[in-house]
């Protein structure tokens, strides 16, 4: 397992009251992983802590190695859509629809689920522009309306954990500026191996 999913995961502490008492008043916390990879966050967060997960997968590939080899299991608790991140994200503002399998695998809009908001929005996506060398997040998801995006379909304590592997400076600090300028407060967890930083922004 990579070591910043660790972080991304003990991220919840943050609002860890806020979802004991929304599980304690019968309902599943909401969580949004954008990124699929082998699936170890989702499946984590739906048999670990009991979550109700949504991931977005751009490449129909990475669903099904997730799928075929790392044991992912599509269920009413891990729902999957394949499709751009930020695309999606939009969807959810202005249709306010659940979503369901289609027989590509993919999830449509049914009209379940109104105004639907999650907990928590788990970012792990690298950027595929290989002049750069490897860095995380794309730089389409520094973008303020694209945090704006995000911050509409949290609830009011949610929290959206980002893992950053940054290639200079300059985009670390770019990264920083735009979180401050849209949550209330932002935390940084090292993850210690020299790469990676979790960044963790609260409502």
């Amino acid at each position: 397992m990579h070591p910043y999913l660790v972080p991304m995961v003990a991220s919840l502490s943050l609002v860890g009251c806020c979802i004991e008492e929304q599980i304690l008043g019968g309902f599943k916390p909401k969580a949004l992983c954008i990124g699929v990879g082998g699936g170890a966050l989702l499946g984590f967060l739906r048999a670990q802590l009991g979550f109700e997960v949504v991931g977005i997968e751009a490449d129909k590939e990475v669903l099904w190695v997730a799928r075929r080899y790392f044991g992912l299991l599509g269920n009413e608790s891990i729902r999957v859509i394949i499709g751009d991140a930020i695309d999606v994200i939009e969807k959810f503002i202005y249709h306010s629809n659940g979503v369901h399998e289609g027989e590509n695998g993919s999830y449509l809009n049914d009209g379940s689920d109104e105004n639907i908001k999650f907990d928590a929005i788990k970012v792990d996506l690298d950027s595929s522009d290989a002049t750069n060398g490897t860095s995380a997040p794309p730089l389409e998801f520094i973008r303020k309306q694209v945090l704006l995006a995000a911050k509409l379909v949290l609830c009011d304590f949610g929290i959206h954990a980002i893992n950053v592997i940054s290639p200079n400076r300059s985009f670390y600090e770019k990264l920083i500026y735009e979180f401050c300028e849209v949550f209330h407060e932002l935390y940084e967890i090292d993850v210690g191996n020299g790469e990676n930083f979790v960044l963790v922004a609260t409502m």
